[in-house]
């Protein structure tokens, strides 16, 4: 059986409101809050051992039209439209 009192939504002890934030306002605490996450960051980075390097892409190297040729590509028929392209090409 569900009591009454939970249907009901709690009442409000205050009835004045919570006073509206200025844009300069908002934009300070914007501001702060970047600026603690930048240090929050900056302390991480200098506390961790940073040896290890991110993965770098692999640079393609240039091919010529022989070479090119010389791995068979499949025929490209242009019924796929720009996706059958895109997958041609990879």
């Amino acid at each position: 059986m569900i009591s009454i009192s939970l249907l009901r939504p709690p009442k409000r002890t205050s009835t004045s409101e919570a006073p509206a934030m200025t844009q300069v306002a908002i934009k300070k605490l914007v501001v702060d809050s970047v600026s603690a996450a930048l240090e929050a960051q900056t302390a991480n980075m200098a506390n961790t051992d940073n040896t290890t390097r991110p993965r770098e892409a692999p640079v393609a190297r240039k091919c010529s039209y022989k070479e090119f040729m010389s791995c068979q590509p499949i025929n490209f028929e242009g019924t796929e439209g720009v996706v059958g392209l895109i997958r041609w090409f990879e």
